[in-house]
């Protein structure tokens, strides 16, 4: 007896997002405002998230991004007000597609040797356990498509001779952070792919903003394409995975580094 097998969806058209709703986490400021911007572009309503939505600095208003197709809204990242933050979304814009999460920790470069075990868990709650809740709150709240923002520190090791500060070294506990964060994209990938959820990761590379120029250069030589990344770039792989485009891929983790992780 042949088996039936299921039709393949028709092929997908442009990046099109138009009449979903996204959610962007730190979406408000940064690479997150970026990939806002981007998905908005291609038609989605976005909401991105702030701890602080009206503290928008310069042209960037909650009023400016509104006449973007954005909006801001507070969100922080604890069990009950993750989830019913993604129930709020979805009973006022009527559904939710997207969520993209770009949040992350804040915890400043520290030696090892300074790195309290506080500090550890403040970065794993901020970095991880935010990322897990964000995930499980937008599926049940309807969303089907899932980008992880993790960092091509997750992947590979830091090159510490490049730094020649510090204080702006990538701390292990962001590193350890956003390596769990690639392994919980494939977990939750092929847990949820029975229900039509997509999960998948993007880990950046270093991005040319406010960077010393000694530590742009160490760090480009490091580059087979000899830069660093514009937001726009990683914005672009996000829409990508965003859209139907990228529909029959998950558990990926995309790298968007320059080719960094091919030697």
């Amino acid at each position: 007896m042949a088996m039936n097998t299921p039709e393949p969806p028709p092929p997908p058209g442009p990046a099109s997002l138009a009449g979903t709703v996204a959610v962007v986490t730190a979406g408000c400021g940064g690479i997150g405002l970026v990939i806002a911007r981007q998905l908005a572009a291609a038609g989605a309503r976005v909401v991105a998230t702030s701890r602080d939505p009206g503290g928008l600095a310069g042209a960037d208003t909650v009023e400016t991004l509104a006449a973007e197709g954005i909006e801001a809204r507070r969100l922080t990242f604890g069990e009950d007000e993750t989830a019913e933050f993604f129930r709020a979304v979805a009973a006022d814009l009527g559904r939710v597609d997207i969520l993209v999460h770009a949040a992350a920790g804040r915890t400043p470069g520290l030696a090892v040797e300074q790195v309290t075990v506080e500090a550890f868990r403040q970065e794993l709650d901020d970095s991880l356990i935010a990322a897990f809740l964000c995930a499980r709150a937008a599926v049940d709240a309807g969303a089907r498509t899932i980008v992880q923002v993790g960092s091509v520190y997750g992947v590979l090791a830091v090159d510490h001779r490049i730094y020649t500060d510090p204080a702006r070294q990538t701390p292990i506990t962001y590193a350890c952070a956003k390596a769990a964060l690639v392994q919980m994209t494939r977990y939750l990938a092929a847990l949820w792919a029975p229900r039509g959820v997509r999960v998948n990761c993007v880990s950046v590379g270093g991005i040319r903003r406010a960077q010393e120029p000694e530590f742009l250069a160490n760090y480009s030589r490091r580059v087979p394409m000899g830069r660093m990344a514009e937001p726009e770039e990683v914005a672009g792989a996000v829409l990508f995975l965003a859209s139907p485009q990228s529909g029959y891929v998950t558990g990926e983790n995309l790298m968007v580094d320059g080719g960094l992780h091919a030697w």
